[in-house]
């Protein structure tokens, strides 16, 4: 992959320093990692919701959460850098200042859940995961997940540093909480790594610690390329829409000058952004985006498919950031997600999204049951990786001259 002079003096030149405020980290060895957490104490006042007063906690520089009908407590959330090929061997949480802050709480619980935008579903969790006799939560800490972003992994988790018994009413809070990441080499470099500047800059955005950075060193092997996608070029931004949408003018407008997808390409690559637009026929009719071809992220063969298979293809060999649907469901398709009741585990409401199209790391679908989206949906049955890679937008148009007035606002403000 091509790396201008320009990036290679940038990389060289440009050094950020930032500060962190609220937690130490020291490595023991590249394959561990520390991290000091230290708390205020919580601040307790009562609130009045309904005509029911209880016990709202808080901690200055956390979130207040929880599920519904159970308490509202500060919870850290944390997203830290793993070495690159780190595979996860041990996490481990410790605490030290257990300070009770007294009985006889009421703390404030968590409210009901609105579903298909009609009904409140009363959900109980208290009979899922409460038990009022013992802490809550009965755990130090809960991990979310570890995702990819631009080739970087990222490890999300979540701490608990206020703790309640409601049977006794009981508060108490860890003045400190340690965590130990241990892990080992034995994982792959990402096909999504770049090594660009940009994507380092947007991860700091991402993760609160990225400590591992200068553990980025290894490249993918050179990704391959359809017809379409030309590795000697670079764009930052792609229009993907139909033939009839990019120089449609059917004819002129006496109000003002009519607009074309061409017009919008050609204002942004006249003002510094390289911009290229690519049609759907073109995208169908090249078997490199077929899931026949190794370079499919799903076992699917439909146009959204393949138009993900394309973005793919664009990220690594023309090192886009930005992509723009030029069209409504009927022009760029939409892939329809679902997600699941969080009590029964039942797949529920339906969902269309464009981060099927954003996020770029494995699979939407991975049993190809046909439900997309699911927890199950992604690498080796896991999750799916939500962390967007490109960042994508949609013109909602099917017309040239609804085209045309989503160009002339964009140009025009």
């Amino acid at each position: 992959m091509k790396k201008n002079l320009i990036k290679v003096i940038l990389e060289i030149g440009l050094f950020i320093i930032f500060l962190i405020s609220i937690e130490s980290i020291y490595c023991v060895s590249a394959e561990t990692i520390n991290f000091d957490f230290n708390f205020s104490e919580p601040e307790i006042n009562q609130v009045n919701i309904s005509s029911n007063i209880s016990d709202y906690v808080t901690i200055e520089g956390l979130y207040t959460t929880g599920f519904p009908s159970l308490p509202l407590l500060p919870i850290k959330s944390y997203k830290v850098l793993l070495p690159q090929k780190g595979i996860i061997d041990l996490i481990n949480v410790t605490y030290s200042g257990n300070i009770s802050l007294g009985n006889g709480y009421n703390i404030t619980i968590g409210g009901y859940v609105i579903n298909n935008y009609t009904s409140i579903e009363y959900y109980n969790f208290s009979s899922y995961y409460y038990n009022s006799s013992i802490p809550y939560p009965t755990n130090l800490s809960f991990i979310t997940g570890i995702y990819n972003f631009r080739g970087y992994s990222i490890l999300e988790f979540n701490l608990y540093p206020v703790h309640y018994i409601k049977e006794t009413g009981e508060i108490y809070y860890y003045e400190n909480m340690t965590v130990t990441i241990n892990t080992n080499e034995s994982g792959s470099v990402s096909s999504l790594f770049r090594g660009l500047l940009a994507d380092k800059m947007a991860m700091h955005q991402i993760a609160d610690n990225f400590s591992m950075e200068n553990t980025y060193v290894t490249y993918p092997p050179t990704p391959a390329h359809s017809s379409i996608v030309d590795p000697s070029e670079s764009y930052n931004y792609i229009i993907i829409t139909k033939n009839f949408l990019i120089n449609a003018n059917p004819f002129p407008s006496s109000a003002r000058d009519w607009y074309t997808f061409q017009d919008l390409a050609d204002y942004k690559n006249d003002t510094g952004i390289s911009t290229n637009i690519v049609t759907i026929d073109e995208i169908k009719n090249d078997p490199y985006y077929w899931n026949t071809s190794s370079s499919s992220l799903d076992n699917c063969n439909d146009t959204a498919s393949q138009v993900r298979n394309f973005i793919y293809d664009a990220y690594n060999n023309w090192e886009i950031e930005y992509v723009l649907l030029g069209g409504d469901e009927w022009v760029v398709p939409i892939r329809v997600l679902y997600y699941n009741d969080c009590i029964t585990g039942s797949t529920i409401t339906s969902c269309p999204s464009d981060l099927y199209y954003s996020c770029l790391n494995g699979p939407f679908n991975v049993n190809n049951d046909g439900i997309w989206g699911k927890p199950c949906d992604g690498i080796d049955n896991g999750d799916v990786d939500l962390e967007a890679e490109v960042y994508v937008g949609r013109a909602c148009v099917a017309s040239p001259k609804e085209v045309s007035n989503f160009v002339y606002k964009t140009l025009i403000r």
